[in-house]
């Protein structure tokens, strides 16, 4: 623990801590499976969606998001629309007992070399919550090639859930747990960017700002679970119920800012 905090102050004295606007970062890991993310209009039971949680402990008007993925097809030649969807919960459907509603959406590309979806979401506003994003491409099956949204570990929250609302794919016309459908537990691969609404991301303390102050309070309470003594959601910044370095690199992302 001394060396952490050792560490992170010669970090932050020195100058190489600079203000981010990173809401959620979860970077393919380089060796998970991608996952099928697209719906089939001439084939609409066969169209299948992965959906993955996150939790914002702060309002955010957001930015750019950016997922990565495999495609066997010409997105330049195929490809009907992009999307990227923000849901409170999964689609409502009484037969699923879910009762989700779109919150934020998004139209996007797809990268011809790199397969990478790539959405703007022009600084709209999500307030603090946990939501589950869902990203598509939106191709007929008969144009061939399918669009794959990589997954990834660590998991952060949730798994991924799998969903074929039409069921023609044997897995029922309800959001299953990704690892009943692909035998692994897995995230998805995405990168979401925003500005903080009316504040900054690391400020613990209330005070405006994310400082030394906020720094020292998180540290406190580093290696702390909820219920023990010290543990601070103010710090859990990720809502997992610990304050770890997850926190702690939100922290760091955050650091300087002062609107």
């Amino acid at each position: 623990m001394r060396r952490l905090i050792a560490a992170v102050l010669t970090l932050v004295l020195s100058g190489g801590v600079i203000c981010g606007d990173v809401i959620v970062e979860q970077p393919y890991d380089g060796v998970s499976a991608a996952r099928t993310a697209q719906q089939f209009p001439d084939f609409a039971d066969f169209s299948t969606f992965q959906f993955d949680d996150f939790t914002t402990t702060q309002d955010w008007f957001l930015g750019a998001l950016s997922a990565p993925g495999t495609d066997a097809g010409d997105p330049n030649e195929s490809n009907i629309d992009v999307v990227a969807e923000i849901w409170d919960d999964f689609p409502e459907d009484p037969n699923c007992a879910t009762s989700g509603r779109l919150v934020l959406e998004a139209h996007g590309s797809e990268h011809p070399d790199t397969d990478t979806l790539t959405f703007d979401f022009g600084g709209q506003l999500l307030p603090a919550a946990t939501y589950w994003l869902r990203v598509y491409i939106v191709r007929n099956f008969g144009d061939h090639g399918i669009w794959r949204w990589y997954s990834t570990t660590p998991v952060s929250g949730s798994e991924a859930y799998y969903y074929n609302p039409g069921g023609a794919l044997g897995w029922g016309s309800c959001p299953i747990p990704g690892s009943q459908r692909y035998g692994d537990v897995r995230d998805m691969a995405f990168r979401l960017e925003g500005t903080p609404a009316g504040g900054c991301a690391g400020d613990i303390d209330a005070d405006g700002d994310t400082d030394l102050s906020d720094l020292a309070l998180l540290l406190s309470a580093y290696g702390t679970t909820t219920g023990d003594p010290g543990y601070l959601a103010a710090a859990d910044f990720d809502a997992d119920g610990d304050v770890d370095l997850g926190d702690l690199a939100w922290l760091l992302a955050d650091y300087g800012c002062a609107p």
